[in-house]
């Protein structure tokens, strides 16, 4: 298994064979948004393979400077079950992430589940990200109405609430202008 960091053709092949059909439609952002924070240097993307080559799971990142935000992650349907998205998070957390100034992802908070089904979901996927070394920051955020938890990759140092709260509405502000994102997300 090998990790590398995947080239702009590289993601739009992920994004076009697997990302559309991994997620939500209405999570899914347009492609030429990827693209443009690519080419500005605000996006990066990483994807986990077997020999030869073969994708088994991806990552991508919104940048700001030396912080990211988890835009999207996924193991490929296929292989999921494996052990393959608990090696990548953690081979990310330790290799590439470790040395960046903060590393954010959001998750769905389960408190603002609709039904059971959907909680047991969400917290599932927390529990996935705590026993794969993430901390969650205690920083909560609404995000296009949708309600988040902000979890924190293990790295250099250790953020305050605030800073949490500042990096995370920074790294927004990279892909989407200030009137929007004063508009559009809310930390708690």
């Amino acid at each position: 298994m090998f990790m590398k960091k995947l080239s702009l053709e590289e993601i739009r092949k992920i994004y076009n064979e697997y990302l559309v059909n991994d997620f939500p439609k209405d999570e899914v952002k347009p492609l030429s948004m990827i693209e443009a924070a690519y080419r500005r240097g605000g996006y990066l993307s990483y994807g986990y393979f077997e020999e030869p080559e073969e994708l088994r799971a991806y990552a991508f990142f919104l940048v700001d400077g030396d912080n990211y935000l988890l835009d999207y992650y996924a193991v490929r349907e296929e292989f999921r079950g494996m052990g393959f998205g608990s090696r990548f998070i953690r081979e990310l957390a330790e290799d590439t992430l470790k040395p960046v100034g903060c590393a954010l992802l959001e998750i769905e908070d389960p408190a603002y589940a609709l039904d059971e089904e959907t909680r047991a979901m969400r917290e599932s996927r927390r529990h996935f990200y705590m026993k794969n070394g993430l901390r969650d920051t205690g920083a909560e955020a609404t995000v296009f109405g949708v309600e988040y938890k902000i979890l924190e990759f293990p790295g250099k140092d250790s953020h305050s609430l605030e800073q949490i709260k500042t990096i995370y509405t920074d790294i927004y502000l990279t892909a989407l202008n200030k009137d929007f994102v004063s508009r559009m997300i809310k930390m708690r």
